[in-house]
């Protein structure tokens, strides 16, 4: 459960740092209103509610692990081409990107949420629940401090910005690697409901 775990970290952390740095780069550096940026803001969720509908099928279908492991490429694609944050990008520009990011992390929220619950003990699913929970929780804690220590380090400059997009890209490729030996979340006759519990026993 070790990596699906670490996954849904760094996937909040990613998903945060990157609503938390876009946001201020598009007020503070290409001068947008607070209405627009958040307009713009919204191709990030935007592309995260498709693309997690198409994760439940594919996991169904074919494997959560698989799955979450596409949607981490996804992610480290579209955070990737985020990290230049060029002042000269119009909205439309910003846009695209990050509806990309926002499907990486529609395809690996849920088939990573999938891994821990369907690797669990059958007595523990209720543990298992608390610590993904935790481990987003920590993901969206953890984020936004990386990002502002890393952007003060640059004196608030918009370099500071640009430079906080690499490790938060780098959240993206760590839980591609964390992902990358992770068999497949439903093997042949493992029934979730089928578990005994400590209630049976």
């Amino acid at each position: 459960m070790a990596g699906p775990l670490v996954t849904v970290t760094l996937i909040s952390m990613a998903a945060a740092a990157l609503e938390f740095t876009v946001s201020f780069h598009l007020q503070r550096v290409a001068g947008l209103s607070p209405s627009a940026a958040g307009m713009t803001l919204l191709a990030f969720p935007a592309g995260m509610v498709p693309a997690g509908l198409l994760a439940g099928l594919l996991v169904d279908r074919w494997s959560a692990a698989g799955t979450a492991r596409l949607g981490a490429l996804v992610l480290a694609t579209g955070l990737a081409l985020l990290v230049p944050l060029d002042p000269a990008w119009s909205p439309a520009e910003v846009v695209w990107r990050l509806a990309l990011a926002g499907c990486g992390v529609g395809l690996t929220n849920g088939p990573a949420v999938t891994l821990v619950m369907t690797r669990a003990a059958g007595d523990l699913l209720g543990t298992a629940g608390a610590a993904q929970s935790l481990a987003r929780q920590l993901g969206f804690a953890v984020a936004p401090a990386l990002v502002t220590t890393v952007w003060a380090v640059y004196g608030y400059a918009p370099a500071g910005l640009r430079a906080a997009m690499l490790p938060v890209t780098a959240a993206a490729v760590l839980a591609l690697v964390a992902l990358a030996r992770s068999r497949s979340a439903r093997p042949a006759g493992d029934d979730l409901s089928a578990r005994p519990s400590a209630a049976d026993a």
